[in-house]
């Protein structure tokens, strides 16, 4: 049979989520002379992302629309299950994000297809395929042979080069009509967080903060400091105990995984919980008044000092140099 690979594809405010691209590297190492396609479920794709992805190795687009007030699990599930069963691919790759969370052990399940969860490596040599994830939050790594034809697989986010770009062609493009039930529980109303904020895992650069922070003092300046390095505010257990940030900020084991250009971690210990959700940053800087915090194990570079004192002091610099 041919190998035929299905992406389920994210869109983030009109943009097509770099997790998506990073899936369609993994496709183009398994699909040999397949074909691959990616599916979006809830808004039609612009033109600008069908361009984007014509430059690449996948022949088809499917999509399906969902209303704002259908963009529930219940409904999103349904819908990419019904694309799958006419579409029959043998292989399924999403990102390893909440959506992709919510949505592979609902196919696995309803499939009767192996699910392979949060992937940083790939190896395929004599139609034999080696796998390499994280386990033991982060402790270790396992490389698992998968000799199966046919399984869904997510992939972490920052963890695979993306594609090179090809010369673009022209790219089916499918809207998928589906008959929706009504839900068992109707989504009544959304309501926005008047605080916009910059999705994590797609960030280049974090500013994240702990038990450190103390208070809305200490959490004021870690909003200056991404400000001025044009990076996004994360946080650590420690933060959101002390009500001074929001919980979908948490980095971490129960929180998100990151894995930014540059980390720079405020006042935070370094408890393994947190470690394992930002130690692929690429280059990680602590700021910590205890020279024996864990946190700098894992640091390239390191700060001993309060905060109170040391992010003052680098905001004033950055922003001298930023007016030069």
């Amino acid at each position: 049979m041919a190998e035929k690979i299905a992406i389920i594809g994210e869109i983030q405010a009109g943009n097509l989520r770099p997790i998506t691209l990073e899936c369609l590297a993994v496709a183009e190492q398994l699909a040999e002379n397949g074909e691959i396609m990616v599916i979006f479920c809830g808004e039609k794709p612009s033109e600008i992302i069908c361009q984007e992805i014509s430059s690449y190795s996948a022949a088809k687009i499917v999509w399906t629309l969902l209303e704002e007030k259908e963009r529930i699990v219940e409904i999103y599930n349904v819908s990419l299950q019904t694309i799958i069963e006419k579409e029959k691919p043998t292989k399924i790759l999403l990102g390893n994000t909440e959506t992709g969370k919510a949505v592979a052990p609902y196919l696995s399940e309803k499939l009767s297809c192996p699910l392979f969860s949060n992937i940083i490596g790939l190896e395929k040599k004599n139609n034999q395929i080696a796998a390499r994830m994280s386990i033991f939050s982060g402790k270790l790594h396992q490389i698992i042979n998968i000799e199966l034809s046919s399984f869904i697989m997510t992939i972490k986010p920052n963890a695979f080069t993306l594609p090179v770009k090809k010369a673009q062609k022209k790219i089916t493009l499918e809207e998928a009509k589906i008959d929706k039930k009504v839900p068992v529980f109707p989504l009544v109303k959304i309501t926005k967080d008047l605080e916009s904020k910059k999705d994590l895992i797609d960030a280049k650069v974090i500013v994240a903060g702990g038990r450190g922070l103390q208070n809305e003092e200490g959490y004021h300046l870690l909003q200056q400091l991404a400000s001025s390095i044009g990076g996004t505010v994360g946080v650590a257990r420690g933060a959101v105990d002390l009500g001074v940030a929001d919980i979908s900020l948490l980095i971490g084991q129960t929180g998100k995984t990151v894995s930014p250009d540059i980390y720079i971690a405020c006042g935070i210990s370094g408890a393994i919980q947190h470690i394992v959700g930002m130690n692929s940053a690429k280059t990680i800087v602590a700021i910590n008044n205890d020279s024996h915090a864990p946190i700098f194990d894992e640091a390239d570079y390191g700060v001993v000092g309060d905060i109170f004192e040391v992010l003052p002091a680098l905001i004033t610099e950055l922003d001298s140099s930023n007016k030069e």
